[in-house]
């Protein structure tokens, strides 16, 4: 059973204004952000990650610079589906837990990237928080959400779920939040936008938050190849 947390929970049904890298309403490069993939083949590119000798210097940097733009790039565009687990970008379709989980366990990560995608949104955050704090935000309509979200949220990038049914990543950079998922909306594909403009976020008041790249303890995780214990209750 491959099901991930995206099929398990009917997702509310939104047709959100979603920004793809086939509409750009403005300049990406302003907030160092990569639509294209390099111009290798994206096992060459995992093999060459894989290589790097990371360092505790500048670690949450590297992290935040090899997902969003070297790892991510690729799997724009790469269809969403209600049961989708593809392994490889724009091969076969992909539902948002396995958007998510795929793209950690190809960066580095020691986690099986099945059972993590088929959890519930918050024991993903809880999983990837490896026993530090994740921070839960609820409120009675997403605009305050999103103001504690501007106050609580540094620099980085984080997991993201959307109450019990929807997952992807959060990024924030140069004071801007982005929105990376695998869209069950319009256009159903893995998708950048803005998080303030994002229907599909727009459409929760509740989220757990678990930050990933500025995590020092996931951090460690990744530099020794340690497996990340997998939360299920």
């Amino acid at each position: 059973m491959l099901f991930g947390n995206c099929n398990s929970v009917s997702e509310k049904k939104t047709k959100p204004a979603a920004i793809s890298k086939k509409t750009i309403p403005f300049d990406w490069k302003d907030f160092d952000i990569k639509l294209q993939s390099p111009d290798i083949p994206y096992s060459q590119l995992l093999n060459e990650i894989h290589k790097t000798k990371i360092t505790t210097d500048s670690i949450a940097i590297l992290f935040e610079n090899t997902l969003v733009n070297q790892i991510i790039p690729y799997w724009y565009g790469t269809p969403w589906d209600f049961n989708g687990h593809t392994n490889i970008p724009n091969k076969g379709k992909i539902a948002c837990g396995y958007f998510v989980s795929t793209t950690l366990k190809h960066i580095g990560l020691n986690i099986n990237r099945y059972k993590l995608a088929q959890q519930l949104p918050i024991h993903e955050a809880k999983s990837l928080s490896v026993g530090t704090e994740i921070l839960e935000i609820k409120e009675e309509r997403f605009e305050k959400c999103f103001e504690k979200m501007k106050k609580k949220v540094k620099r980085g990038i984080y997991f993201i779920g959307l109450d019990a049914s929807h997952v992807g990543f959060l990024l924030k950079r140069k004071g801007e939040f982005f929105f990376i998922h695998s869209n069950y909306g319009t256009p159903q594909e893995v998708i950048i936008e803005r998080a303030n403009k994002s229907s599909v976020l727009k459409s929760y008041s509740h989220f757990y938050l678990s930050p990933i790249s500025t995590n020092t303890k996931l951090m460690t995780y990744w530099k020794t190849g340690e497996k990340i214990p997998v939360i299920t209750n």
